[in-house]
């Protein structure tokens, strides 16, 4: 494949990755409830952010820098679900509280 052919479909994932991030933020701004944003927003911005970084992969220029990109990537994708559940367990936990149970 040219390097034109991949910097092509490195733009095409970073669009789809900002557009993903677009609709996480839509999602926190009109979703009714602590756990529909939640699962809104985390859903996808993990697909956006690991696209932007799929995207840069073309545009990075050295194999060290790729798999910075590749780390960086894996370390979202399992830190976003557990920040993610650590939320709502403790909007389940506050819920609790304010309910008296």
């Amino acid at each position: 494949m040219s390097l034109a052919v991949l910097r092509f479909t490195g733009g095409l994932c970073i669009a789809a990755g900002v557009f993903f991030s677009f609709a996480a933020v839509v999602a926190i701004l009109r979703f009714p409830d602590v756990y529909t944003r939640l699962h809104g927003s985390s859903k996808a911005l993990s697909g956006g952010a690991v696209l932007i970084l799929l995207g840069a992969l073309p545009y990075t220029g050295t194999a060290a820098g790729a798999m910075k990109l590749v780390l960086i990537g894996a370390f979202f994708l399992v830190s976003n679900p557990m920040a993610s559940h650590a939320i709502a367990r403790a909007a389940r936990k506050r819920e609790k509280e304010e309910n008296g149970q």
